[in-house]
């Protein structure tokens, strides 16, 4: 028998007793009968006290258990975020060095065309001169051929 429905007996015990009359609230009720009731209570708590004890055990297994998971998650989690926040940083590095390379070639190739430019520029100077001096044979040597006489 459950606790509370003996505890609702002794209520209905209690209810049923005979009022003494000018007793100012006292009753008489039937002693056997409470006994009877207070030794089933005394049978019943202990058995309820064990289920109580149980459910808050398995109650703190169960969390316990579910506390264990999360802190599983939580590490998992926090390992994923970890190697995002790597591979993130890897994708930056990377991009940060695509960019210093792509400057770097660009000094290079726009000191390569300075280079050139000026190699030119010094060729045709001197091809210039060259042909200022050709020119300038030329024309002796037209002049010589003019001169001679045969």
């Amino acid at each position: 028998m459950e606790f509370d429905e003996i505890i609702e007996q002794m209520e209905d015990v209690i209810e049923s007793a005979w009022k003494l009359p000018m007793g100012r609230g006292r009753s008489v009720v039937d002693v056997s009968e409470i006994e009877n009731l207070i030794k089933k209570m005394q049978i019943s708590l202990p058995q309820e006290i064990r289920e109580s004890k149980k459910i808050i055990a398995n109650k703190d297994k169960i969390l316990q258990t579910a506390k264990e998971s999360c802190d599983e998650i939580y590490r998992i989690a926090k390992q994923k975020v970890k190697l995002m926040v790597e591979e993130h940083e890897i994708v930056k590095l990377a991009k940060q060095r695509e960019n210093e390379i792509i400057k770097d070639l660009k000094e290079k190739s726009e000191n390569i065309i300075n280079e050139t430019r000026k190699n030119i520029g010094k060729i045709l100077i001197e091809l210039e001169n060259n042909t200022s001096l050709l020119s300038e044979k030329i024309k002796n040597s037209k002049k010589e051929l003019e001169n001679l006489k045969i």
